[in-house]
């Protein structure tokens, strides 16, 4: 019998880094400008000049790109499972380096109103005993240094890791609490960062999925 393999791959944007939230790839992403085929993230710095008395003499708001090292800085922060004895290193509490599946239509989350947008408002697909909608990237995530973190590929296969004939239809990146071993889905990890809504796919027999997420704080400048 023949297996097939699909491959999803999501991209995330720097304006997730507040939002624990569904992001459609259609979304506007607050805070960040597209220009051209990049995007461009900004930080804003304002000076006030007072006299003795405290009177406004003037005053100006400057907005800035990040620069490499910055982009490095908050990927490295948030991601990097790599950098070992590294002084820009973190504690691993909380690193994003996770995904999870889930049978939920993200195109219909969050759509209204006070809908909620965590990770309990979606579902993990069937599986056997045992099984978990939830995979860590083992072999670390690393900031590529131009601007981009990578988890996975992740492979998932139908009837070890999903029962056969579940469908996929949302992607979720979420935070690993360090020593936690339960990854039966994103709600007993940390923080959802984002969810992908992907084009539905229901694999069967022994068919495996690939994911990968992509995160792009590149400028064309910087």
């Amino acid at each position: 019998m023949f297996s097939k393999t699909y491959a999803i791959t999501g991209t995330g944007l720097a304006a997730v880094l507040a939002l624990l939230a569904f992001t459609p790839a259609t979304a506007q992403y607050m805070g960040v400008q597209e220009v051209g085929s990049g995007v461009q993230m900004f930080g804003m710095a304002e000076l006030v000049h007072r006299d003795g008395d405290g009177e406004i003499l003037g005053s100006s708001s400057v907005h800035n790109q990040l620069v490499d090292g910055g982009e490095e800085l908050i990927l490295n922060t948030i991601f990097n499972t790599t950098l070992g004895g590294d002084a820009r290193a973190v504690p691993l509490d909380n690193r994003i380096d996770t995904i999870c599946i889930s049978t939920t239509d993200g195109s219909q989350i969050g759509t209204e109103a006070g809908d909620p947008l965590d990770r309990d408002s979606f579902e993990s697909p069937a599986r056997p005993s045992g099984a978990a909608a939830c995979l860590q990237d083992t072999d670390g995530v690393t900031a590529a240094g131009d601007g981009l973190a990578i988890i996975g590929p992740i492979t998932y296969t139908a009837g070890t890791d999903f029962n056969a004939g579940e469908q996929i239809s949302t992607i979720l990146v979420c935070a690993e609490v360090q020593g936690n071993t339960n990854y039966g889905e994103c709600s007993f990890l940390g923080p959802l960062f984002a969810a992908v809504d992907v084009t539905d796919v229901t694999p069967t027999g022994t068919d495996t999925v690939d994911v990968t997420y992509t995160f792009n704080l590149t400028t064309p400048i910087t």
